[in-house]
């Protein structure tokens, strides 16, 4: 439903700009985001379920940093300090918005390598995603036409976390 109300909305809004609707770039919505981390709203800091599932809701709907901003002033106002897998919650959100801005579909990590699937269209000169693969071979390979993975070492989910924002700003620059 959540989706079926923001591709409606996002519609309307062109039409009213005088846009054609991108109906068959649904795709490009959402992101799949698998860092292997705990990334929660743990029982102990808000033990009622409706409450978490409405944050859950609110936070995966947020569309911009400013949003995932008040959301965490608002969680520490309403219930106290973030937890670390609070943190994480929200790190892997930000995460997702900069990699839709990429056109990437799939980002996933384990400690030694992170592996992102990209979509038919990406923002940026794919001439210069091969020269940086040309470049540093042995920290980043093709697995496919449309799949990048980078070596990594992180074992713990802060790296984990800091090699994604570290790949996406690279893939930002290019």
């Amino acid at each position: 439903f959540s989706l079926y109300m923001k591709l409606l909305e996002e519609t309307i809004t062109s039409i009213r700009e005088g846009k054609t609707p991108k109906l068959d770039d649904i795709s490009n919505q959402s992101c799949e985001i698998k860092l292997n981390i705990a990334a929660l709203i743990p029982d102990s800091y808000l033990n009622d379920p409706h409450n978490r599932l409405l944050l859950y809701k609110r936070i995966s709907n947020a569309s911009s940093d400013q949003e995932l901003s008040e959301l965490k002033i608002e969680m520490i106002n309403r219930f106290g300090l973030l937890t670390p897998e609070i943190n994480q919650l929200f790190s892997v959100t930000t995460i997702k918005l900069r990699a839709i801005q990429l056109g990437i579909k799939k980002l996933s990590s384990s400690a030694r390598s992170l592996n992102a699937s990209f979509s038919n269209s990406i923002p940026f000169d794919a001439v210069k995603l091969i020269e940086l693969v040309q470049k540093e071979p042995t920290r980043y390979q093709f697995k496919g036409s449309q799949q990048i993975s980078v070596h990594i070492n992180a074992e713990s989910p802060e790296e984990r976390v800091s090699a994604a924002e570290d790949f996406l700003s690279t893939l930002e620059a290019l």
